[in-house]
């Protein structure tokens, strides 16, 4: 596939994926596989799709909050925990072999969409 080609396929994906993250979240589970698919290793996938969940999720934390949607107290102590978690997270990742992450993936990935797709529609409100 020509250069030119991936990197239009790469653009309309990861414009796909702000819109489903923005609305429903989950947006790395299309982000993640079209940067394998162009040929990242592993690693450099998941770099990558962190950084983008990171100026998704800032931006629209920051409309939400404008919009009078959350308060920003429980928020801030919420991130801690979240900040943890991904510090946690990408140590994981980096003892992990390579050659394992490949095969997680290839199994994990699937599985999830699947899960995904399968599954009944759940509601907190009802």
């Amino acid at each position: 596939m020509e250069s030119i080609e991936l990197f239009l396929i790469i653009c309309v994906s990861m414009f796909l994926v702000g819109v489903i993250d923005s609305v429903a979240g989950g947006g790395g589970l299309i982000s993640l596989p079209v940067f394998l698919m162009a040929g990242l290793p592993p690693r450099t996938a998941f770099g990558t799709n962190k950084v983008m969940a990171f100026t998704g999720n800032s931006t629209a934390s920051y409309r939400f909050y404008k919009q009078g949607y959350f308060d920003l107290k429980p928020a801030l102590i919420l991130t801690v925990s979240i900040i943890a978690g991904e510090l946690a997270g990408t140590g994981i990742i980096f003892i992990i072999p390579e050659r394992a992450i490949e095969v997680l993936l290839s199994v994990m990935l699937p599985a999830v969409a699947l899960f995904i797709l399968l599954s009944k529609k759940h509601s907190i409100t009802n």
